[in-house]
């Protein structure tokens, strides 16, 4: 079992917000993930499945599933940015220090972590 002990309870409070913001980062992350492979999935099929027909009807077929592809991924884009606009003010102060800090000077877990006990 590791225990940490920190300098102050701002730095505990500070660690226990950046480790959310990364929580609710990675969840977002792997519905962006799940998405994508499941367009690359029925694209396979599609493709797949196109090679059964002849040359000309197979690049109307193939243009019209990428094209639908970029469609929904475009209207799935839209949605996305339509519920974040929808989020609170505070969340988006969260997500706006979160960025400036990885955008500086980065973490420094030497400064806020005194003692490592196992």
């Amino acid at each position: 079992m590791c225990l940490c002990y920190f300098r102050s309870g701002s730095e505990k409070d500070e660690l226990r917000r950046t480790h959310e913001l990364l929580c609710y980062e990675c969840g977002n992350a792997h519905c962006r993930y799940k998405t994508l492979r499941g367009v690359i999935e029925q694209l396979s099929r599609e493709y797949e499945d196109s090679k059964e027909v002849d040359y000309f009807r197979r690049y109307r077929l193939l243009k019209g599933m990428i094209k639908r592809s970029i469609l929904y991924l475009k209207l799935r884009e839209n949605d996305d940015s339509n519920q974040s606009q929808a989020t609170s003010g505070g969340q988006k102060e969260e997500m706006r220090k979160r960025e400036e800090q990885l955008a500086g000077t980065g973490f420094d877990l030497g400064t806020s972590v005194v003692t490592w006990v196992i």
